[in-house]
């Protein structure tokens, strides 16, 4: 049985089904470089419709005739492309702004760009990362978004030596097999001990 058979039929047993999914384009506002309105805004004037997302406090539906990674608002960092459930897991971490918060699993950077963005760049953002490639998008990311709270830190988070530090929160959002939902060959790269 290869990979994803073996996937498939793990989800069948707990009860789940997989089916093609149509994500919708989403994004989330950095409001430390920009406001809401003005935001929608010049977005309009350019022609790209949003759509607020009701469960998200700073995302949007999107909808443009053109690359919204390739665009001068993009390379400001007035906003992230993000899947709306992904802005959920720091929405509900909730850092404070006198937090010291570790991002166990941070790259490419949306959720360390957002934990700085709602502790309004204050406190600080440990954020690690072991591999080379993804640390480079990473720091791209964390400076493009102006967080400045944040400390980039290469290494395996079983490695990582906090000596007398106490977190005041953590987040791992671990990669995860609902990555299938945007990369159709997501389950033919994986492999179960790769997932253990």
């Amino acid at each position: 049985m290869n990979n994803k058979a073996l996937f498939l039929n793990r989800y069948k047993q707990l009860g789940g089904t997989i089916a093609d999914i149509d994500l919708k384009k989403s994004l989330r506002v950095n409001t430390l470089k920009i406001t809401h309105e003005k935001f929608v805004e010049r977005m309009n004037s350019i022609g790209v419709e949003l759509t607020k997302i009701s469960f998200a406090k700073n995302g949007y539906y999107a909808n443009a005739k053109f690359s919204l990674g390739a665009i001068t608002e993009y390379l400001l960092g007035y906003y992230y492309l993000q899947e709306a459930a992904s802005q959920l897991p720091a929405e509900i971490l909730n850092p404070q702004e006198n937090e010291l918060v570790l991002d166990m699993c941070a790259a490419p950077g949306g959720k360390t760009t957002q934990l700085a963005q709602i502790m309004n760049n204050k406190g600080t953002v440990v954020a690690v990362e072991q591999k080379p490639p993804r640390l480079e998008s990473l720091k791209s990311n964390v400076e493009r978004m102006s967080a400045e709270n944040t400390i980039i830190h290469r290494t395996d988070v079983k490695n990582l030596q906090t000596s007398n530090i106490k977190f005041d929160k953590i987040l791992l959002d671990a990669p995860c097999s609902g990555n299938y939902a945007t990369d159709k060959k997501w389950f033919e790269k994986r492999t179960i001990d790769g997932i253990k």
